[in-house]
This record gives C-alpha cells, sequence and structure tokens, in this order.
C-alpha cells in the first residue's frame, strides 16, 4: 500500500459507503499509518460523521497537521498522515443504513462487474439517495481540497526546523 511508503498527507471524507470501516482502520494501523480526526474523535464513513470506530489522535487546525508533518519529515518516518474530515452533520445522508442497504439490493441484481462494482454500487446508492449523494460528493471533494490547501499553505509558509 503505497501510504505505508510515501509521505503524504491525505485528507479524506472516510470509507465509502458499503466498505468495512473497521477492516480498513485495521489496515491502516497493520500498515503503521496514522490516522488524525480533524476536529473529531470518530472516523468518518463519507456520508456519516460518525461511525463509533476512533481515530487515533485528534487534530484542531491545519497548522497542527503541519506540525505533525514536519516531525514525521525528521524522523524519516515513511508513512503519510491519514486526516479525516468528517461530513457535518447537517449534509448526512438521512437513514444512512437504510440507504445502503437499498443500494446493495438494487446493485445485487446487476450483473457482477469485477473493478466495475465499486461503480454499481455508487451509482445503486445514489438513485437511493435521490440525488443527495451526487451534490454531497461535490461538497465533500471542495471541503478536503480547502483542508488540503490549509495545510500545504501551513507547510509552505512555516519554516522547516534543521540544525
Amino acid at each position: 500500500m503505497a501510504l505505508s511508503t510515501h509521505p503524504l498527507v491525505l485528507v479524506t471524507s472516510g470509507v465509502r459507503p458499503m466498505l468495512d470501516v473497521a477492516a480498513t482502520l485495521e489496515r491502516l494501523e497493520t500498515m503503521g499509518i496514522p490516522v488524525l480526526g480533524y476536529r473529531t474523535l470518530q472516523f468518518p464513513s463519507m456520508y456519516l460523521a460518525e461511525t463509533g470506530y476512533e481515530v487515533d489522535h485528534r487534530v484542531e487546525s491545519a497548522s497542527e497537521i503541519a506540525d505533525i508533518a514536519r516531525a514525521r519529515d525528521e524522523l524519516n518516518l515513511s508513512q503519510s498522515l491519514v486526516i479525516a474530515n468528517p461530513t457535518p452533520p447537517d449534509l448526512e445522508v438521512s437513514d444512512y443504513q437504510a440507504r445502503v442497504s437499498e443500494a446493495i439490493e438494487i446493485a445485487s441484481h446487476l450483473p457482477e462487474g469485477g473493478a466495475e462494482d465499486t461503480q454499481v454500487l455508487l451509482a445503486s446508492f445514489e438513485e437511493a439517495t435521490h440525488g443527495q449523494a451526487r451534490k454531497l460528493n461535490t461538497e465533500l471533494y471542495r471541503r478536503n481540497v480547502a483542508l488540503g490547501a490549509q495545510i500545504a499553505k501551513e507547510l509552505a509558509i512555516t519554516p522547516h526546523y534543521t540544525d
């Protein structure tokens, strides 16, 4: 997994619907990849702010994330930092579990397509949410880009520690 060998900062809104949050976090932990919650202690699912699974550490600002990235770099660690940026509660998909179940049901009637299964499930989720998922995808994308840009700015303007 590239996240274990490339020192990046990845901002995410969490796992997609239908994916196993516990298995995802376990895999990241096994690979030594820290998961930080941006203003949260919970790891989100893409359309749900809280999943009941905790992150490794809560961070409050882009500056704090940049400081952690710098410390990682000073220690010559190769792992990425995963920043969980949760969906705001007012944007969550209503009846999330019911919509996920409905999407799985819709997708179960379609032919299996291997790598295309994810796209089929996402399209089914879009249908199950009556278009809400597509609008939310755009908003989550914007929020993640904005946080990533703030982190990049902090990394660019704050002097790097040197001996």
